[in-house]
């Protein structure tokens, strides 16, 4: 690239490739909002935990699962929440879902506590959606163990077993 020629002759200063007052505003802009970050992230993972603790001693506990928009934006993928069981606590955690490739049996999932802020915002923003479903999935599981109980109680008196508290 030609630099102009001053009236002098000089050639004139080429324009610096950053402005380096603009770099040093925005530097002084991200030190400034990291503490705010760190806070808030800190913040919300508790609140994710909050939300853990307080379902984990409501009684009748479900295993529930939403899916919302991928917070990446990724067309075709599903951000999936869960509230389950793995091990001896209740936790929420995610996974991600591929509407055409995807297989709901071969999912990989995460702990919500140990995630990206990204995908903890995206669990944040679903927990209403899942505490809804988690309400109706008491109530369909409700009604499932009636028609079992039923069920086989119809059964044990077809083939003659005698039913608790009717000896033998």
């Amino acid at each position: 690239m030609d630099r102009p020629e001053l009236p002098d002759g000089t050639l004139a200063m080429a324009k610096p490739l950053f402005d380096a007052q603009r770099s040093a505003q925005i530097k002084k802009e991200l030190e400034a909002g990291a503490s705010d970050i760190r806070q808030l992230s800190a913040a919300l993972t508790e609140r994710l935990r909050w939300f853990e603790d307080w379902v984990a001693k409501l009684p009748g506990r479900v295993d529930t699962t939403v899916a919302g928009d991928d917070p990446e934006g990724r067309q075709d993928w599903s951000f999936c929440l869960r509230l389950h069981r793995p091990g001896k606590a209740w936790i929420l955690s995610y996974d991600y879902y591929h509407e055409i490739h995807g297989d709901p049996n071969d999912s990989n999932w995460l702990p919500v506590s140990d995630a990206s802020i990204e995908v903890k915002i995206a669990a944040a923003a679903l927990l209403p959606k899942l505490f809804e479903k988690f309400g109706a999935a008491q109530q369909i599981l409700l009604r499932r163990l009636r028609e079992s109980n039923q069920g086989f109680d119809t059964f044990a008196r077809e083939i003659g077993m005698p039913m608790p508290g009717e000896g033998a």
